[in-house]
């Protein structure tokens, strides 16, 4: 089932909106897939392994086997412009969003659920049911953002879903790298407190050090 694209009835449930254009939404996640792909191609595989800090996470299994080194992911976020239109945002808000910190966080968590493999029930318990942060956008964007947070969120699942397994472990592995250096760096260990919490720490450092802006 986490290969499939999901029906328009299936989106419109998750992302809080209706009239979704499946056909459109479909296009923009095979746009993102591409691009992921391109991305994760340039990434160099290292034989470096990781210490037992971060083999032992909560992210849906052990870390092994070659590693990549520090990358950027090419443009994965040029499919997500086209998401958020087909779900019927204008285009100046979508255009707005996706330049946001909050997309980038939501597609990021989208993707870590998606190349660990979690089911949609799991993915659906970490989209926003708030009427969003005002400090985030104007009040009367709330409901705009709100939905965009969780159409990123959503994008970035169908997209990373969509990867081979060896793919989501190349990606999975080199995140987990980039972490382990930096706990390292700042001389603690690496640790996840449970699944959710690894989760969102992955989602962090995918949006901060892996997505080009």
């Amino acid at each position: 089932m986490a290969n499939q694209l999901m029906t328009a009835k299936e989106l419109e449930s998750q992302v809080g909106v209706a009239g979704i254009d499946e056909t459109a939404w479909g296009k923009a996640v095979f746009l993102g897939l591409n691009n992921l792909r391109i991305g994760l191609a340039a990434w160099k595989v290292g034989a470096a392994g990781f210490g037992s800090a971060a083999g032992a996470t909560g992210l849906g299994g052990g870390v092994a086997g070659a590693v990549m080194g520090v990358g950027a992911i090419a443009a994965p976020l040029l499919g997500l412009c086209a998401a958020l239109l087909s779900i019927g945002l204008p285009v100046a808000a979508a255009k707005e969003f996706v330049a946001n910190k909050a997309a980038r966080h939501g597609y990021s968590i989208g993707v870590a659920l998606g190349i660990y493999n979690h089911n949609r029930h799991f993915m659906s318990t970490f989209l926003d049911n708030t009427m969003g942060d005002p400090g985030v956008a104007p009040k009367y964007m709330t409901g705009i953002y709100k939905n965009a947070f969780n159409a990123s969120l959503v994008y970035g699942y169908c997209t990373a879903s969509r990867l081979s397994q060896a793919e989501k472990k190349k990606m999975g592995d080199g995140v987990l790298r980039i972490m382990n250096q930096a706990a390292t760096r700042g001389g603690y260990q690496l640790r996840f407190a449970n699944e959710r919490d690894g989760i969102h720490k992955f989602a962090r450092t995918f949006a901060n050090k892996v997505l080009k802006n």
